[in-house]
């Protein structure tokens, strides 16, 4: 599978796909994932979405269940997915956003400018 190469698994997909191959065969609710570890819809989704797309995982409904071929794809690549680094994709702050860093241990001075009038009379 060529998606295979390119799949990230997080700390989410990770917690998923462990409690789907532990109980293989039952159909596993969306909801009671969130209640049970408090995924967001979001993360939910991002996990059914990737991992549907390539037939790891069958959805039905608001039940997902790991398939056939996941649960050998999982056994197979169990290494990758549970005990290699995982990426944190919530740590990582996108290109865009990033300043210039400081050296360590020298002195941080804002721009006068990106203060604002006020922010001297609040302290």
């Amino acid at each position: 599978m060529d998606a295979e190469k390119t799949l990230i698994i997080n700390t989410a997909d990770r917690t998923i796909l462990r409690y789907l191959y532990r109980s293989f065969g039952i159909p596993l609710s969306l909801f009671q994932l969130h209640n049970d570890y408090r995924f967001s819809p979001g993360q939910l989704g991002s996990f059914v979405a990737k991992l549907g797309e390539i037939g790891i995982i069958d959805l039905h409904n608001e039940y997902i269940s790991l398939t056939d071929l996941g649960k050998k794809w999982l056994i197979s690549h169990r290494n990758k997915i549970f005990y290699s680094h995982v990426q944190y994709d919530w740590r990582e702050i996108p290109k865009e956003m990033r300043k210039r860093e400081i050296d360590i241990d020298s002195l941080y001075l804002p721009k006068k400018s990106s203060l604002g009038k006020h922010f001297l009379e609040d302290v």
